[in-house]
């Protein structure tokens, strides 16, 4: 039996070891607090869409090279015929998955097929690449569990109007930024699916149209 003395000389456990605080009084540091951050880790790399994201960033990368070596996309149709359209579409479309610009696609686009052509080239690819990434987004709302977490994301961004078509047709013209921030949050944040197809298709109009008529030489780039 531990005599009264001897309790006084006893050790904290483990879970109830002191930690001095800046007021000089101890606080009780819990076991989970002194674990390595191995969980995040862990929960990261089991996520299906953290490895559907590296895997667009990794094609993205080597499909800008495989067409900057070939001459960039402005030679899709000499290289590629009839059949070059079935090559640009894909590639505009994993490009603008990514945080690399599609633009120079878009553009060549014009100067390839034509202004009316391009313009509903690169409206679909968008629009396609827009659907894509939205259900990226809804797939790491459920791989993270998005809607038990709402509550800690920062104040700004829960003050973001993400659901109203305003701001998903109107932010989206924000060059590069706007493509992804309408694109992926809304899937995150949970955005009803008809909602977000129609907006998206509005939302692209613009841009294809203007890197349409760059390409065909009915706009004159910023000199």
């Amino acid at each position: 039996m531990t005599s009264r003395k001897d309790a006084l000389y006893e050790l904290p456990s483990i879970r109830e070891r002191p930690d001095w605080s800046r007021e000089g009084f101890p606080r009780v540091t819990s076991d989970i607090e002194s674990q390595p951050p191995s969980g995040a880790i862990v929960k990261l790399a089991r996520a299906p869409s953290v490895w559907i994201i590296i895997g667009f960033l990794i094609a993205g990368f080597f499909l800008i090279r495989w067409i900057a070596s070939i001459g960039g996309p402005e030679v899709f149709s000499e290289r590629f015929g009839r059949v070059a359209p079935l090559i640009t579409l894909p590639a505009h479309i994993i490009v603008a998955l990514t945080p690399f610009p599609s633009d120079a696609i878009a553009i060549a686009n014009g100067s390839l097929y034509g202004f009316v052509s391009a313009v509903f080239l690169n409206w679909f690819g968008w629009w396609l690449a827009a659907l894509l990434e939205f259900q990226l987004g809804r797939r790491t709302r459920r791989d993270f569990h998005s809607d038990d977490q709402r509550d800690r994301l920062p104040a700004w961004l829960r003050r973001l109007p993400i659901e109203a078509p305003a701001f998903l047709i109107l932010a989206r013209q924000i060059p590069w930024l706007g493509g992804h921030v309408t694109t992926f949050l809304p899937g995150a944040a949970g955005v009803a699916y008809r909602r977000f197809w129609w907006c998206a298709a509005v939302a692209v109009i613009p841009g294809s149209v203007l890197m349409a008529a760059i390409g065909a030489g009915l706009v004159q780039w910023l000199e």
